[in-house]
């Protein structure tokens, strides 16, 4: 199974807020979660996804989530992390879901990509905001595993 993350972006009939959902899929784990997000907020993503060389003293980290009206206890209910893999290019690609309702259910997992999907995905994401497009999705790597 190839590893995927799948973005999706419902306007509000305000068009200030929407629901942003996101759905992981790798050959061990999957989850789907959603939150309200400000379209402007998913629209800057693609700058940062862009960026070149991601470093891991300088991940691409996006948290989208809630807190207590006075600022407390955030919660974060749809996360992404990106940072360097190895030293030929790949990418780690950690997703943290949690239940909007129910925070603590929660899912994590994490697939390798690369920069060509990265660069795609982030492209599929301003067509998103722009309402050209209904999904984005960032395809991983197959990677093969053993067992012992």
């Amino acid at each position: 199974m190839t590893p995927t993350l799948t973005l999706t972006y419902r306007f509000s009939s305000t068009d200030d807020f929407g629901w942003l959902q996101l759905r992981v899929e790798t050959s061990w784990f999957s989850g789907t979660s959603g939150d309200w997000v400000q379209w402007q907020d998913v629209a800057e993503w693609p700058d940062a996804l862009l960026r070149y060389p991601i470093t891991a003293e300088a991940p691409v980290e996006v948290n989208w989530g809630f807190s207590e009206a006075n600022g407390s206890n955030a919660v974060t209910v749809l996360g992404v992390s990106i940072s360097p893999a190895n030293s030929t290019g790949d990418l780690d690609v950690f997703v943290k879901l949690a239940d909007h309702y129910e925070p603590r259910n929660r899912c994590e997992t994490t697939f390798q990509t690369n920069y060509p999907q990265l660069a795609d995905f982030a492209r599929d994401v301003r067509l998103v905001v722009a309402k050209e497009k209904d999904v984005a999705v960032l395809t991983g790597q197959v990677l093969a595993f053993t067992h012992d």
